[in-house]
């Protein structure tokens, strides 16, 4: 699965023949007061980021459990040349 965020506040969701979006983020903080920022995507799935500890985790809509991820790469893409997927 590929995540992808761009700074005006859309992320992008690839995996298989599959991709979700979602736009803009929600921020909160735990219980122990540490802030986080979750993104909501269209299909349900939800990824939450503590950007502080660099943890990323996503939870599925059909699911309690979240799946801990990692960066495995960064990209710096031109505004004008979004990034296209090919099989």
């Amino acid at each position: 699965m590929t995540i992808s965020h761009f700074k005006y506040q859309l992320s992008t969701m690839k995996w298989a023949d599959r991709f979700q979006i979602a736009s803009g983020v929600n921020h909160a903080r735990t219980k122990n007061n540490a802030l986080y920022v979750v993104t909501h995507f269209r299909n349900g799935d939800d990824l939450v980021v503590f950007k502080d500890t660099q943890q990323y985790f996503l939870l599925y809509a059909d699911s309690d459990t979240p799946d801990q991820c990692y960066v495995k790469d960064t990209f710096t893409y031109d505004i004008l040349d979004l990034p296209r997927f090919h099989k």
